[in-house]
């Protein structure tokens, strides 16, 4: 199967005066970002940003722009 580039997504910092419940109902999905010489991160993501590109367009890795870095990353899990 033909991979497809990375595309950009916005990211911040997680809110961490919410717990992860109140961020959903507040439009965000809480993530983190971890792997080989990289500390865990948490972050969040807006929900419609990430669902439209995750679903619609197929793709699996992006760049994540907010975060330090602009780490590319792929998604592995979605709870």
């Amino acid at each position: 199967p033909t991979q497809l580039a990375p595309i950009d997504l916005e990211a911040q910092d997680r809110d961490t005066t919410l717990n992860p419940r109140q961020l959903r109902t507040a439009g965000w999905v809480p993530a983190t970002l971890y792997g080989p010489g990289r500390e865990s991160v948490s972050i969040q993501i807006h929900n419609h940003d990430f669902l439209r590109k995750y679903q619609s367009e197929k793709h699996r890795q992006f760049v994540l722009a907010g975060v330090t870095g602009k780490p590319t990353v792929r998604v592995k899990q979605i709870q």
